[in-house]
């Protein structure tokens, strides 16, 4: 995944019975605390338009970005 190329994925969550499209750009700022992010979305697949399948295994805090509120992350794929 590069995130300087976003792209639209559909992030499937088993736990939930949940399938969602989400632009990969959210894999890197979000307002969430990283417990919340690994509780909701770890183990959950990542499958892009060509077919390629990626599974989350955690989500790591990488700072503040920019002047605003939200955290940038590292999603650990």
């Amino acid at each position: 995944m590069d995130i300087n190329k976003p792209e639209v994925a559909l992030l499937f969550i088993e736990r939930e019975k949940a399938m969602i499209p989400v632009n990969t750009r959210a894999f890197s700022v979000s307002q969430q605390s990283s417990q919340r992010l690994n509780s909701s979305y770890a183990g959950a697949l990542v499958v892009y338009r060509d077919g390629t399948v990626d599974g989350i295994d955690r989500i790591e805090s990488q700072g503040f970005y920019g002047e605003s509120t939200p955290k940038n992350y590292k999603v650990l794929l």
